[in-house]
């Protein structure tokens, strides 16, 4: 999207200062949410290389942390000026505080920040960092998602992605959470791993449906650089050759048996079923909200400063408006919202007559069909193809002409 609309990552910097400056004034949106990053795991996935590293001692000092910064922000009038609506805490692994750790972080988001009486609170974790014991305290303090990372319940792509424990295991502790947990309880999947049947695929739909999750998110394997996975693959121990339409049947399939089992297309990689997940956090960020960020590797934004804790800092920058402008139709069609008076809303007439021209194009091609309501939905391809899709006709937009770009089957944004 920045490269279509001219944009570059900041408008142009800023400086503590206008951080300042910002946490004193009342906030421009109540789209607002809090982003809280713990960069720790005691296990890494053999795939990743993401802000995260492996921890065998105490978080206890990150814990404290963490419970300064957000006391320290507590008296900011933006802080208290509206609540919250969500809250996300990523990683890494943030279960992976012992639970008097993880007490401390949870009591200070409660206590110190102002949130909404329907608050979504999401929690990612693994299945072996979450004890019975920690889950109590997540219930305790009113976290009501819990984001589970999975990954396969088949037993070679389980030892093969670094996951711990065996499928069977894996079903009958998502069982015992269910039993325990009254939110939502939501699973990731990966899809595409090397020699990946599509038996393996099918049954992990099966038992994602089985296990009586409310969402499930599918993601294509992705082998980052410096992975274990990629220096396998690297040394030739592993083969992985793998086509853009081997990728589809499996996306396919399992989009295709969760729809089966009573699931919807909540977002392109994203399926639930009927209320039982919002996804407000993201929702609130494709909305241009804002985003307090918290810890380190955190990032978000306040007001039009952007803002990212690295290791080397703080960054800030000022968000671009012709970014934001399209990035609110962007975030439409992540859900799936293909029409054009949603266009007209967004960018105006010119825009929907745009999308208009395009719309027939992908219901011929087969990515769109006509539901029950009589409303565009996107088919198992269309939600496949959902990035590709979504770049076209943003270009077609931005660029002012009805011209076709490059068809989705010859190139897919991922």
């Amino acid at each position: 999207l920045r490269k279509l609309v001219g944009a570059d990552r900041y408008a142009s910097r800023a400086e503590p200062a206008d951080l300042e400056l910002t946490l004193d004034r009342v906030p421009r949106t109540e789209q607002r949410a809090v982003y809280l990053h713990v960069p720790y795991c005691d296990k890494l996935c053999s795939f990743c290389t993401m802000n995260r590293c492996r921890v065998d001692e105490s978080l206890r000092s990150y814990a404290e942390e963490l419970d300064e910064t957000i006391a320290a922000r507590s008296s900011r009038a933006y802080i208290n000026a509206t609540p919250f609506r969500a809250v996300y805490m990523g990683g890494g692994t943030p279960t992976v505080f012992a639970p008097a750790e993880l007490e401390v972080v949870l009591s200070s988001v409660r206590s110190h920040l102002p949130l909404a009486d329907d608050v979504e609170w999401t929690i990612e974790t693994t299945l072996h960092n979450l004890t019975d014991e920690k889950l109590a305290l997540l219930v305790e303090y009113g976290v009501n998602r819990i984001s589970i990372g999975v990954q396969t319940f088949s037993d070679r792509g389980r030892r093969l992605l670094g996951r711990s424990g065996s499928g069977e295991w894996a079903a009958t502790r998502i069982g015992e959470l269910r039993e325990a947990f009254p939110g939502s309880l939501c699973i990731d999947l990966i899809y595409s791993y090397p020699d990946q049947s599509e038996d393996e695929v099918a049954a992990d739909a099966t038992a994602a449906i089985a296990c009586g999750v409310d969402s499930v998110s599918l993601y294509s394997l992705m082998v980052h650089d410096g992975s274990a996975l990629a220096a396998r693959i690297g040394d030739g121990e592993l083969r992985f050759e793998r086509t853009t339409e081997w990728d589809r049947v499996r996306h396919n399939l399992l989009v295709t048996a969760l729809r089966d089992g009573g699931f919807d297309l909540l977002e392109l990689t994203k399926m639930a079923r009927p209320g039982r997940d919002e996804y407000r956090y993201i929702r609130v960020r494709y909305l241009n909200g804002d985003v307090l960020p918290i810890g380190q590797g955190a990032g978000g934004r306040l007001g039009d400063l952007e803002l990212h804790y690295s290791r080397a800092g703080l960054m800030i920058g000022r968000a671009d408006s012709r970014h934001d402008r399209y990035h609110l139709f962007l975030g439409d069609l992540q859900f799936g919202r293909y029409d054009a008076g949603v266009a007209r809303a967004r960018l105006g007439d010119e825009a929907a007559l745009r999308v208009e021209h395009a719309l027939p194009e992908y219901e011929a091609a087969g990515y769109l069909r006509r539901g029950a309501s009589g409303a565009l939905e996107l088919t198992p391809d269309g939600v496949f193809w959902g990035n590709t899709l979504a770049v076209d006709l943003l270009g077609r937009i931005i660029e002012g002409n009805g011209a076709a770009r490059p068809a989705p089957s010859e190139e897919r944004t991922v």
